[in-house]
């Protein structure tokens, strides 16, 4: 995109009579062979026009960044948002990301899946899951389902412990990672969630699966099973 361009969409600007910069060189390639010094003032008027349009730019820019939502559109949050990320300003990440989501489409989908990582980072994991769930709800291919349910099945895991959820969306994020990652996830989760359910048992003070089996046994059969001598039938 030239920076003509730019000035039009974004600041309203035309140049009148403004010498493209692909003839500049040409012009100064003539000024060296000896034509008059005069020459090169289309050049000289350009790279002028070049200097006051980045300056205003940046003023452009600084409002953008500072959040004034009356001279930003989606695309252009979203995109703040990740420059501030990089820059380590999370306050601002947050702030612009939120504003990205009232976007829609794939623009929504990255502004919500930004504010779920920026929320996560805060440890603010209900948020985090909302962001994610909102995400899902928009129409959009960027980021895919499957690794939105991924971020989902992990966030479940680590950061809200509920494996029966981060189960249920392990069990669709299989084209966001390779199949032994994959089938390890699920192993994995599914043996936090069997863990689960009996540590909650015991809390309720129910027999878990194996003391059930010991109650069905005589006091001498459990004797002669914890020695490894018992012959099951």
């Amino acid at each position: 995109v030239s920076l003509t361009a730019v000035e039009e969409g974004v600041l309203g600007l035309g140049r009148i009579d403004d010498v493209g910069g692909g003839m500049i060189p040409e012009c100064y390639a003539q000024f060296l062979a000896g034509a008059p010094g005069a020459i090169l003032n289309p050049g000289i008027e350009h790279y002028a026009h070049d200097l006051i349009s980045l300056a205003a730019l940046l003023g452009d820019l600084v409002l953008r960044y500072r959040c004034d939502a009356t001279v930003s559109c989606a695309s252009d949050q979203l995109g703040l948002a990740k420059t501030a990320l990089r820059a380590h300003d999370l306050t601002a990440a947050r702030t612009l990301a939120d504003h990205a989501t009232e976007g829609g489409g794939d623009v929504a989908r990255q502004a919500h899946f930004l504010a779920s990582r920026l929320a996560k980072r805060a440890r603010e994991f209900g948020t985090a899951r909302d962001h994610l769930c909102a995400a899902l709800q928009q129409p959009g291919s960027e980021p895919s389902d499957a690794e939105l349910c991924l971020a989902l099945a992990k966030l479940h895991e680590h950061g809200l412990r509920d494996p029966t959820t981060a189960l249920r969306y392990a069990g669709q994020a299989g084209a966001a990672e390779d199949e032994p990652s994959h089938q390890r996830r699920l192993k994995r989760i599914e043996k936090k969630r069997s863990k689960a359910g009996s540590d909650q048992r015991k809390r309720r003070g129910e027999p878990t699966p194996a003391g059930r089996s010991a109650e069905r046994l005589g006091p001498t059969d459990r004797c002669a099973r914890a020695n490894g001598a018992l012959s099951l039938r």
